[in-house]
């Protein structure tokens, strides 16, 4: 993976995280809202299986939490039945109080 692609996927994970964090008094963000508002950056998506991935390395890492909203045992996972919750740990990260994570973009890193 090239040194350009690993900056790339942390900034698009800080992107993340803060639009998650920003929607927090609305209980959370769906992940296609998610998604589309990451996919109009200049940055860009790589389609729905790449915004899949980086949230759940953010998940995975405890900044995020994901509730899945199915109602049917027919409908298939997919980011439209996602929702995507800050953490306190992921605050904390954004705030600057928790230590700096290897995957996301954080100014106190050169």
């Amino acid at each position: 993976m090239s040194i350009a692609l690993i900056k790339r996927e942390k900034r698009i994970r800080r992107r993340m995280l803060s639009i998650v964090d920003e929607a927090r008094a609305a209980g959370g963000v769906r992940g296609r809202m998610l998604a589309d508002i990451l996919e109009s950056l200049p940055e860009g998506l790589d389609g729905d299986m790449e915004a899949l991935r980086l949230a759940t390395d953010l998940v995975n890492l405890g900044l995020l939490s994901v509730a899945d909203t199915r109602t049917l045992k027919s409908q298939r996972e997919s980011l439209d039945y996602l929702v995507y919750r800050v953490t306190a740990k992921g605050t904390g990260l954004l705030a600057g109080v928790e230590p700096v994570c290897p995957l996301v973009e954080d100014d106190r890193i050169g």
